[in-house]
């Protein structure tokens, strides 16, 4: 469930910890086809200049929640 105050990529982290994770499973994560669909169009509205400010910080909370996710696993 996504809040107005939680991104919904963070909520999909959330809930993936949640479940108690084994290392296997750690590694092998990754978002749902909708994030990663949402992320892509994000992507795409900034290289093309047409992001709002609202669309931009979704953006770099993906940034944020991707870097989380690589240091994770590196401490793997």
């Amino acid at each position: 469930m996504t809040t107005a105050t939680q991104p919904q990529v963070f909520e999909e982290i959330a809930e993936f910890l949640a479940r108690f994770p084994s290392r296997e499973d750690v590694l092998a994560f990754r978002p749902s086809a909708e994030t990663q669909a949402r992320a892509s169009e994000l992507l795409w509205k900034s290289n093309s200049g047409t992001l709002t400010d609202e669309e931009r910080e979704e953006l770099e909370d993906f940034g944020r929640a991707e870097l989380l996710v690589r240091m994770w696993k590196a401490r793997l």
